[in-house]
């Protein structure tokens, strides 16, 4: 049997920025993850993969570098 742990939580709306021909994603968040310091930002496309509906997820950390 799987167990499952939760290790943060967080949140997606549509995005304003997102025209159907701009490379903005559709729909924008944050995300906390215990282990990481701080909010992560995380953007979602929607795409097609393989004949079927799916998204990307791209998650990113503002660092002081």
């Amino acid at each position: 049997m799987k167990k499952y742990e939760k290790i943060g939580y967080g949140f997606v709306s549509k995005n304003p920025k997102h025209t159907p021909n701009s490379k903005q994603p559709m729909f924008t968040g944050e995300l906390t993850i215990e282990t990481v310091e701080g909010k992560v930002s995380i953007a979602m496309w929607r795409k097609i993969n393989y004949g079927k509906e799916a998204f990307t997820i791209q998650a990113t950390k503002v660092t002081d570098e």
